[in-house]
């Protein structure tokens, strides 16, 4: 049986943060896993117990796990990836995927990225919540100012009426207003 390692170990200086190659490649690894025709194959390994079976997957997703960052990312408007910025979003897409895979049923009919797509976008997004720091007592609430100053910012204005709505709606759900 193979030992697996890093392919890329971390190099950087302590203190000095991770490199952009670091944080892109931090799930690769030495030797290859073995090669499958789709990735669920990997993941009905570690629900099986095989405890190489999510590395495995990390190892072939991480590339696609990038670009998914990235996208958000920049549509958050970041033009450029910080690579410690892309390594906690990583971290908290893992830590969500890591939270769903006891509950997912191979045979239910989807794909685990299907299954844990959700859960990955909301990881990104309460790793921005984190980063803005603001007085957000839940994802949901975050969620909710987001989706107001989205259609606030997309409508110039037009739509006073559907942010009101929106956030008396948020109002009422928390017994609050959200700021």
């Amino acid at each position: 049986m193979a030992v697996y390692g890093k392919k890329y170990p971390f190099c950087a200086e302590e203190g000095s943060g991770l490199t952009i190659l670091e944080a892109e490649r931090a799930f690769q690894l030495s030797p290859d896993p073995p090669k499958v025709e789709n990735l669920n194959e990997y993941i009905v390994m570690a629900v099986n117990g095989d405890e190489n079976g999510f590395p495995f997957f990390l190892h072939a997703y991480e590339e696609r796990l990038n670009r998914r960052i990235r996208g958000f990312l920049l549509r958050e408007g970041f033009r450029n990836t910080e690579p410690d910025r892309l390594f906690d979003y990583k971290l908290a897409c893992v830590y969500a995927m890591l939270e769903v895979l006891p509950s997912y049923d191979p045979n239910g009919g989807a794909s685990f990225l299907t299954y844990a797509h959700h859960d990955i976008e909301n990881a990104m997004i309460g790793q921005r919540k984190n980063e803005e720091g603001g007085s957000f007592t839940s994802l949901d609430e975050y969620k909710a100012v987001r989706k107001a100053g989205r259609l606030y910012r997309e409508n110039h204005g037009k739509t006073r009426e559907a942010v009101k709505a929106i956030l008396g709606r948020l109002r009422r759900r928390l017994g609050r207003g959200p700021f």
